[in-house]
């Protein structure tokens, strides 16, 4: 499917930029998204846009630092998306998990 995908969007020129979604919880480990960023930067995707299902503001920080950190040499920039469902329901959270991640965004 991805190989179907490179030659259509090589075809209509269509860009990708965004690959969705990674969800980061209490035990997510840096290995859980190898796959989304590979295939992100093999797209060419510039941002990743993650949900995050942690309680624990803080271990959710550090999760989403490392997951930026990991993203970084792939050529793509997570982004901790507020959603009302999720623990990272406002833009409040988003934004203080961003700022703690040395790259991150918030959306």
């Amino acid at each position: 499917m991805l190989r179907e995908t490179l030659r259509r969007l090589e075809a209509t020129g269509v860009r990708v930029l965004d690959v969705e979604v990674a969800r980061i919880g209490p035990d997510t480990s840096r290995d859980d998204y190898l796959g989304i960023r590979e295939a992100g930067a093999e797209l060419g995707a510039r941002y990743l846009t993650v949900n995050g299902g942690d309680p624990e503001t803080g271990r959710a920080a550090e999760t989403f630092a490392t997951l930026v950190a990991d993203a970084r040499p792939y050529g793509i920039r997570p982004l901790i998306e507020h959603v009302p469902y999720t623990q990272v329901s406002n833009l409040d959270e988003a934004v203080r998990i961003a700022e703690r991640s040395d790259g991150g965004e918030f959306c």
